[in-house]
């Protein structure tokens, strides 16, 4: 406990006279030098080696802050935005398990410790390079590929966590992809997914898939 105390005008901290404009500007002077540093390029006595010898010398500053008007510190770039567009695209996507034929498109690369006897298999991941067609046939006109990972990860129902990308290799999207990531209940008849992002025509792109 601080019983006796002495006033001593060295214990006053005093804040320094900065101001600082509504926006931000500022201007810094030297204040007086605080430190200077003498290097040598090279070894050997100075007087020894002539004027071919050179001395480096750096001084450290204290600065000032003052207000300035003339000079801004940051400037606001205008941004523009252009008109967004909507598109409804109609695929399906001809995903095969591993073990129903020579077109398999989907296979398991890990498991957890409890994937075999867990009823969702929680913790089996697939990767699947499937077809994106442009009918429900598995030989109508391929348009793309979808690819991704799919891991199990609900210990109750069968929910998994799915990235998948919808690569376009023909059509008028030839080039471009969606990204898809969330949630997909595999068991459930209608399900709804978000489309994260894509590149080329549909660069930062968002919206859902059904």
């Amino acid at each position: 406990m601080l019983r006796r105390y002495r006033s001593d005008p060295l214990h006053v901290l005093r804040d320094p006279d900065i101001q600082i404009s509504e926006n931000l500007s500022y201007i810094e002077e030297p204040v007086n030098i605080v430190d200077r540093q003498v290097k040598q390029l090279r070894r050997g006595d100075l007087r020894n080696r002539g004027k071919d010898e050179k001395e480096l010398s750096t001084s450290i500053y204290g600065f000032n802050l003052m207000d300035v008007k003339e000079e801004t510190w940051f400037k606001a770039a205008a941004m523009t935005h252009p008109e967004e567009k909507s598109a409804v695209l109609h695929f399906y996507v001809q995903d095969f398990r591993a073990g129903s034929g020579p077109g398999d498109t989907v296979y398991v690369v890990a498991e957890s410790s409890i994937s075999a006897t867990s009823p969702t298999n929680f913790g089996e991941m697939h990767v699947t390079d499937d077809l994106i067609t442009t009918q429900p046939e598995v030989n109508s006109e391929v348009i793309g590929k979808a690819q991704g990972t799919t891991i199990s990860a609900d210990f109750l129902v069968s929910g998994e966590q799915m990235y998948l990308n919808f690569y376009f290799t023909a059509g008028e999207y030839a080039g471009s992809s969606l990204t898809m990531l969330g949630r997909n209940e595999i068991m459930n008849e209608e399900r709804e997914m978000p489309i994260v992002g894509g590149t080329g025509f549909f660069r930062l792109a968002r919206g859902y898939a059904l």
